[in-house]
């Protein structure tokens, strides 16, 4: 189906003109309603030297719809109102021709209708004339359509960039896919969209982690860190390969905290830094000692701690679930601390406390755990000074460096910044790697 948009000014030729050649299957006339009948008594009613535009156009009343401007000087309110129209014209349909021709009208109705058009990704038309004069014009010209497909791609890229900037990479990688889909472009263009939506689709799976999938989209991305790429190429190998977890998804859990607070979600944040304090615990286990923090059995009990501690340990630290034994947050770094290793050690004699009385306290309150009331940003900034500093010096007990992965930008899409190295800046280096 093709549909047929026009503003309409105080000459009708153009417009029938512009129906004659498009010969669409609807049309909608833009018009003023002025005391002396404005321009809608062209399109309804002809004049004393020519018949109506839909009698010269041959429309039938099912094939056109006449919308009254009323404020046809007014940028915003023509703006509004052609938009509405435009897009319930539209509607769902996916196939078909849509066309907004904007060669009459007053400058504002005009100019209102182009950007609506650019908008809802209507294609724009204009009357041009071979000849000079303004008569000439109305009574030759021809209706071409107007390149807009850079203008349709520049704004896209700005709704593009303000699901970026939210964190909504997955909203922002469909924003770009609807360009592909719909416009024509050229070799150029197509190909640095085809790259951005690469990066947000890395991005959304990396947010989401899911990282064999990010490593799978980002080798078109822009100018994506080095240093992130080295970061998700160890955690897809994880992921694939399985085995005992690396600190780095502990850094990973904690970019991913910052960019939910960053999204005015604090509450899911802070249970992320929560998880995060756990997941340190729970690697050292697995990696140092063998043990499942989730399934502790009696002989991983008696290989590492021995009669000695055995029964102390099970009686005032871990959970009795069947036939194994589980150790949460604290019961964890307490084990470790039984076990005289380095980060129970310092988990013991400098977080304990701070932990039982200021955090544990702080995320019990979470409305998704034992509270009423959601927690808000100044509980967050609270639980991520906590959280930090406690990474800090976990990476410093168990000598290695603690790297926060970068936090994307959206300088990422510029083509320039193409294989450019950029590591991350955000260090504590302590030690080994």
């Amino acid at each position: 189906m093709k549909i047929l948009a026009l503003t309409v000014g105080a000459s009708p030729q153009p417009i029938v003109q512009s129906i004659q050649q498009h010969r669409p299957a609807k049309v909608i006339f833009f018009v003023t309603d002025r005391p002396d009948g404005g321009s809608k008594r062209f399109v309804l009613e002809g004049d004393t030297n020519n018949p109506s535009i839909v009698q010269q156009a041959k429309l039938l009343e099912r094939q056109f719809q006449v919308v009254v401007v009323e404020q046809f000087d007014n940028f915003a309110a023509c703006y509004d109102q052609m938009a509405r129209t435009l897009q319930k014209a539209k509607g769902k349909r996916t196939s078909g021709e849509f066309i907004v021709d904007y060669t009459g009208g007053t400058k504002t109705m005009s100019a209102a209708l182009a950007t609506a058009a650019c908008r809802f990704g209507w294609s724009l038309s204009l009357l041009e004339a071979p000849r000079s004069s303004v008569q000439q014009a109305s009574l030759d010209g021809i209706a071409t359509i107007q390149q807009t497909s850079s203008v349709i791609v520049d704004e896209l890229t700005v709704r593009a960039k303000d699901l970026f900037d939210r964190g909504d990479y997955e909203g922002a990688a469909r924003t770009v896919r609807e360009a592909l889909g719909k416009l024509v472009l050229t070799y150029e263009r197509r190909q640095q969209l085809q790259r951005m939506y690469d990066l947000f689709l890395a991005l959304a799976h990396w947010d989401r982690f899911e990282y064999e999938d990010a490593l799978k989209h980002h080798g078109a991305a822009f100018g994506m860190p080095s240093g992130l790429l080295d970061h998700l190429d160890e955690l897809a190998k994880w992921e694939k390969e399985g085995g005992p977890a690396p600190y780095r998804l502990v850094w990973d859990l904690a970019a991913n905290a910052e960019r939910r607070a960053n999204q005015g979600r604090y509450e899911d944040a802070i249970l992320r830094l929560y998880r995060s304090i756990e997941l340190i615990a729970q690697i050292r286990m697995k990696t140092q000692y063998n043990i499942d923090t989730s399934n502790i059995r009696e002989e991983d009990l008696d290989r590492t701690l021995g009669e000695r501690h055995r029964e102390s340990v099970k009686k005032k630290i871990l959970q009795h679930q069947g036939d194994k034994y589980t150790a949460g947050l604290l019961a964890s770094y307490q084990l470790l601390a039984k076990l005289e290793d380095p980060l129970g050690l310092m988990f013991k004699e400098k977080w304990e406390r701070k932990t039982q009385e200021e955090f544990l306290p702080l995320r019990n309150k979470a409305f998704m755990t034992h509270g009423y009331r959601p927690l808000g940003e100044q509980e967050w900034e609270r639980a991520w000074e906590h959280c930090r500093a406690f990474h800090d010096d976990a990476a410093q007990a168990l000598q290695m460096r603690l790297e926060l992965p970068p936090q994307p930008d959206w300088e990422w899409t510029d083509p320039s910044r193409a294989k450019v190295d950029l590591r991350p800046s955000r260090k504590a280096p302590s030690g080994k790697e």
